[in-house]
């Protein structure tokens, strides 16, 4: 299973530090073998070690929809990939590979955060929308996911082994009534 971690700052453009997103995303090698990708812009930065088993070519992360003012990265795996595809191409959606976690932002592009009600899985998603300047984390299983706040940064990773980059305390995404931070 692949494995992400990330830092959302909602009221600071600067970008992360490189070598602490390298760090942290350097704790989850374990999860990934097949590629990592560090992914940093002006209040987001996204880190993700893959394990490649669908769509070994072009199924690299993050995913971003046509514009690219959507950003994701996903680990786990989307049972009905094939039939949200297929949905999302007859509303004029393009796809860019054959991944099954591409639907998810599409799909919020056409839900919002009302997505998640049509996607049958299992899986924890970091999702960052630049428009709206929304930032949101979910794991399947609460509690899963963690995260906390940090000098007005947001980190957060799916896998516990990550947060230990960080010194500072930690707790459960279930624990934070939002789902996302607005800044």
């Amino acid at each position: 299973m692949c494995g992400f971690t990330g830092c959302h700052t909602p009221h600071d453009a600067s970008l992360m530090d490189a070598a602490l997103l390298a760090r942290m995303t350097g704790a989850l090698a374990h999860r990934g073998p097949d590629d990592v990708t560090l992914h940093r812009q002006p209040g987001l930065a996204f880190g993700f070690n893959r394990l490649a088993i669908i769509d070994l070519a072009g199924g690299r992360q993050p995913i971003r929809n046509e514009d690219g003012d959507i950003v994701l990265v996903c680990n786990g795996e989307i049972f009905n990939h094939r039939q949200l595809r297929e949905e999302l191409k007859a509303r004029g959606h393009r796809f860019r590979a054959e991944v099954d976690v591409e639907v998810m932002v599409h799909l919020y592009e056409e839900f919002g955060l009302g997505f998640l009600d049509r996607i049958s899985g299992q899986f924890a998603f970091a999702l960052y929308d630049a428009r709206r300047r929304i930032c949101c984390w979910r794991a399947i299983r609460p509690g899963s996911l963690p995260c906390s706040m940090y000098g007005g940064a947001i980190p957060f990773c799916s896998a516990p082994r990550s947060r230990r980059s960080w010194n500072i305390r930690w707790w459960s995404a279930a624990s934070i009534s939002p789902v996302s931070t607005r800044s």
